[in-house]
């Protein structure tokens, strides 16, 4: 489950990162698994941060994750960030600091759907 990848959604990602698009990794992935994380491929691509639970010491859903997440982002605005995760009560507690989130249930057209401004203003430069 952590390690597995599906490969439409990482081309949604690689194409929002090609749009300049800030992609920060949250996971509550134990601490072993974090060191198997970071040396993937996709993970050292796409993702300009990554934070695991096991080295900030706290979990998602606590707020305190969220803020050194978007800290990470370095996108001041939260209504600008979107926030995915496959568990309602992680987007809950996002959605609570004023993120935008989605509730992935492993459909990648919503995932793409909601990136979708953002790939489409990207085309237009």
């Amino acid at each position: 489950m952590w390690t597995r990848t599906d490969p439409r959604v990482l081309d949604i990602l690689y194409r929002a990162r090609a749009a300049g698009l800030p992609l920060v990794l949250l996971s509550n992935a134990p601490a072993h698994l974090s060191d198997v994380l970071d040396a993937t491929d996709w993970r050292r691509d796409l993702m300009s941060d990554a934070l695991y639970s096991a080295r900030l010491g706290r979990c998602k859903p606590d707020s305190a994750v969220y803020e050194h997440a978007l800290a990470a982002t370095g996108v001041a605005d939260p209504g600008r960030v979107l926030f995915v995760d496959d568990r309602e009560d992680n987007c809950r507690a996002a959605a609570e600091l004023g993120l935008r989130a989605l509730h992935y249930a492993g459909q990648p057209a919503d995932l793409e759907h909601q990136l979708l401004p953002a790939l489409a203003n990207s085309t237009r430069t």
